[in-house]
């Protein structure tokens, strides 16, 4: 069971050869109100906002065999909780840091315009947390909330919501900043 958290380390870097530090991301958890499918959008937003900027080695946590063997384990009742092996398990794989996230709220609020035609406007909330994965230290974290000006509509809820995530992209920059402090 805790095998896992044994392989060897081999290979291991902080950075990549381009001198960019090497950056996990973790899958984003999530009330039960919100849907996989758009919480998995989101983080795929976050994803690629991070690649345009191109200031770290991203790698996707869902790419790696030995974290998604070790994501499966953890699902078991006999090891929840156990984030420890989880880090360890990124450190070994030589990440420098983790970005976990937590969604608070996706909605698309019902509206109606001024001719009477209903219409719902997204509103997306979500933490982001860099962590060192080594000794768990938080290196930054950040709120988002993207809602009125930076909200977007559509005619029904999802539609909305996805709408909303393309500002996702174009917030990145920020949580970046946190990483090369």
């Amino acid at each position: 069971m805790f095998s896992i958290c044994l392989i060897p380390m081999l290979g291991y870097a902080q950075t990549d050869e381009n001198g960019k530090e090497r950056v996990y991301i973790d899958y984003f958890s999530r009330p039960g109100t919100i849907s996989n499918i758009l919480a998995e959008a989101l983080r795929n937003k976050v994803i690629e906002g991070i690649q345009k900027m191109d200031r770290v080695e991203l790698i996707d946590v869902d790419s790696n065999e030995a974290l998604k063997t070790e994501a499966k384990r953890r699902q078991e009742a006999s090891a929840m909780g156990d984030a420890v092996c989880r880090s360890e398990v990124m450190t070994t794989l030589g990440a420098q840091y983790l970005i976990q996230g937590n969604i608070t709220s996706m909605q698309g609020v019902k509206k109606t315009d001024s001719k009477g035609k209903t219409y719902y406007q997204g509103s997306v909330s979500y933490t982001l947390k860099i962590v060192d994965p080594s000794n768990g230290t938080l290196k930054g974290t950040q709120t988002f909330t993207h809602e009125g000006l930076t909200g977007n509509i559509g005619d029904t809820p999802d539609e909305a919501i996805i709408k909303t995530l393309d500002y996702v992209v174009i917030s990145m920059d920020d949580l970046l900043t946190s990483i090369s402090k």
